[in-house]
């Protein structure tokens, strides 16, 4: 498992990627994102069921700044609670956004509890395609645990593409390395439908790689306002 998230995290790094309402893009001044999913995994046996639910929102408290919130548990004792702030790197008015955040909270690891730091860096490459505009994008992230200094490193990339204007296909590959050297490598195709103005309904299927091997079925919600 080690060397296929060491092999992926090499070939992320020399791609440009970028994440949807997230990562290297700010909320503008006044709005707010929302995100709600939920996924339901069968290992290969099909006789074991886990679960994971996730709520992640953004609000631009100004033009360079945006606070968030990310939480997600899963059913395997693993999860986190963090609260940060985002700025950018450079202009935004280009193609290429960067930018760094920096939060707090508590990670879950285990079953146990213990209070964290965490800082991001954010890399995002906008696409305009005549249907719309997609993008590229790669989130990096390490959490600290303030108690025994202990590390938990999260790698994200996501590629979307429309392909009308109100149905986007998304690929997205995440990878987490966690302090007691569990490593957790999902790929997640999915498609996303804006089925009312800024409302949009996402889902996919998961391929996970982690303890124990799964497939499973991710169903999300988004609202911008």
């Amino acid at each position: 498992m080690d060397r296929i998230l060491i092999c992926i995290w090499g070939c992320l790094l020399c791609v440009y990627f970028t994440p949807a309402h997230a990562g290297a893009w700010l909320q503008d001044q006044g709005r707010t994102f929302l995100a709600a999913s939920s996924t339901t995994r069968l290992t290969r046996d099909g006789l074991t069921a886990q679960g994971e639910g996730a709520v992640y929102g953004e609000h631009g408290l100004s033009k360079t700044l945006t606070f968030g919130a990310d939480v997600n548990v899963t059913a395997d004792s693993y999860g986190h609670a963090i609260g940060f702030l985002r700025r950018p790197i450079g202009p935004q008015t280009k193609p290429v956004r960067l930018a760094y955040e920096a939060g707090a909270g508590a990670r879950r690891v285990n079953g146990e509890w213990d209070p964290v730091v965490r800082l991001g860096l954010s890399f995002g490459h906008g696409i305009t395609r005549p249907v719309g505009y997609g993008w590229f994008g790669l989130d990096s992230s390490v959490e600290i645990g303030t108690t025994q200094g202990d590390l938990s490193a999260k790698l994200d990339a996501t590629l979307g593409l429309p392909l009308s204007a109100r149905l986007l296909t998304l690929v997205q590959i995440e990878t987490t390395h966690w302090p007691d050297n569990t490593s957790v490598v999902a790929i997640t195709p999915s498609l996303l439908w804006e089925f009312r103005a800024d409302r949009f309904v996402k889902l996919g299927i998961e391929a996970r790689s982690a303890q124990t091997d799964t497939l499973g079925l991710r169903i999300g919600f988004w609202h911008e306002f």
